[in-house]
């Protein structure tokens, strides 16, 4: 009698060593590791730290005709290799057992299940592949999947929200926050969602309670991973109020975890059952699912510290606490951190904003206020905010203007129609 199966079947696992016995003869570690001994390749240690610059340099090559066999094409949202985004290509097999594995951990930490039913506004831009990733996350997890994508309008994605008894948001951080502008301004067409799960950057503060009062929403969750990687973590949803730093689960059988010092010194690692306590540093990422292009030592550029998990040998959490610092500006001839400009416009209600540099170091923010404090006061804030940056950020010398918009009026990006932070038309 043949024994019952579990369906989906359990998929075959790598070991670290198959990895990096990939990795060792693999032509993007190739230039890596010419300067060691070929015999030295057979532990984590001995791979450099890779980086974004090393990817655009030699994926090229392995995009030709005669190397797509069986291959899944991802395109980064924020790098271009000239006229064109970085392609990172991986083999289909592992790419389906990376889904399966990471809707396990989705089920596992009580972030989807087949109870959800799933307002999807994840995109599907020319290549781009959020959509496609997020639909098989429900999938994989038994969840039931609106797919309204990011072309819907916000009143037809409410609709079918209402239809269909959707408990669950998910979408980008900057759709999150524009189907809840929608939301607010238009409260006697809104649904109220149980649950919102958001990707790419982090919500503020003040962003996350904007959301929880404009759609109802009582647990907030979010989903990490890049083209690079694919899926890694997933931090639960909680009713707790945002915090400067969100706490996410790693599965140890996907990744091994390193948090690595500015002098490339690793300070912890998720090879450990029970990480020391260790300062802050980057988080570097090696796949352990991703066989025939490998992902060894990647430099993720966000920073955070690793501890084990609660209850779990097989998973890991890692405490993000932001990114390196990319969101900065320079300004004659200063630099100018978003974070500082962040703290002004949450003090005045501000949920969404951008910063639009032009010829003449002339400088606008467009700012969405939110509505809740009434729509009669919003010039006067847009005036507070404007006081403030000239007096404790950029000076009298250069011209500011502080205006109220709506979120359509923000810039986006052509790929993956992300806010645009910092728009540079100098």
């Amino acid at each position: 009698m043949t024994p019952p199966q579990t369906w989906p079947p359990p998929p075959p696992l790598r070991t670290l060593d198959d990895i990096l016995a990939s990795a060792a003869t693999h032509p993007v570690y190739a230039p890596l590791l010419a300067p060691t001994p070929a015999e030295q390749h057979t532990t984590l240690g001995a791979f450099p730290l890779l980086t974004k610059s090393h990817l655009i340099a030699t994926v090229p090559e392995l995009l030709v005709p005669p190397c797509l066999t069986s291959t899944y094409l991802s395109p980064t949202g924020g790098t271009r290799t000239g006229p064109r985004p970085l392609f990172v290509p991986t083999d289909t097999s592992d790419n389906r057992i990376q889904r399966y594995l990471y809707a396990q951990l989705l089920r596992a930490t009580g972030t989807l299940g087949p109870e959800s039913v799933v307002l999807n506004l994840h995109g599907g831009m020319p290549m781009y592949r959020s959509g496609d990733l997020t639909s098989s996350m429900i999938d994989y997890a038994g969840g039931t999947e609106l797919a309204c994508g990011v072309h819907a309008s916000m009143a037809q994605a409410m609709e079918y929200a209402g239809q269909f008894g959707a408990n669950t948001v998910s979408a980008a951080d900057s759709k999150l926050v524009q189907l809840a502008t929608w939301a607010d301004e238009h409260p006697d067409q809104a649904h109220n969602f149980h649950t919102a799960l958001f990707t790419s950057e982090p919500l503020s503060r003040k962003q996350e309670a904007f959301v929880r009062r404009a759609l109802g929403v009582r647990a907030i969750g979010s989903v990490y991973g890049s083209a690079e990687c694919g899926p890694v973590a997933v931090a639960p949803p909680t009713t707790a109020a945002g915090e400067e730093t969100r706490t996410f689960v790693v599965d140890r059988r996907m990744f091994v975890v390193e948090v690595v010092s500015d002098g490339s010194k690793v300070l912890a690692s998720s090879l450990d059952s029970d990480p020391a306590p260790h300062p802050v540093g980057e988080v570097v990422l090696t796949s352990l699912v991703r066989h025939r292009n490998p992902i060894v030592r990647y430099r993720t550029g966000d920073y955070g510290v690793i501890r084990a998990h609660a209850s779990s040998p097989e998973l890991v959490y890692v405490e993000l606490h932001g990114r390196d610092k990319e969101l900065s500006f320079s300004l004659a001839t200063d630099y100018i951190d978003v974070s500082k400009i962040e703290a002004i416009m949450a003090r005045y209600a501000v949920i969404q904003w951008q910063v639009v540099l032009s010829a003449g170091e002339s400088v606008e923010f467009r700012a969405v206020f939110d509505s809740d404090g009434g729509r009669h006061n919003v010039q006067e804030r847009a005036d507070a905010v404007r006081s403030e940056i000239r007096t404790h950020i950029l000076g009298d010398d250069i011209p500011v203007a502080v205006n109220a918009v709506g979120y359509d009026e923000l810039e986006k990006g052509s790929m993956a129609r992300k806010l645009r932070k910092v728009v540079d038309n100098r």
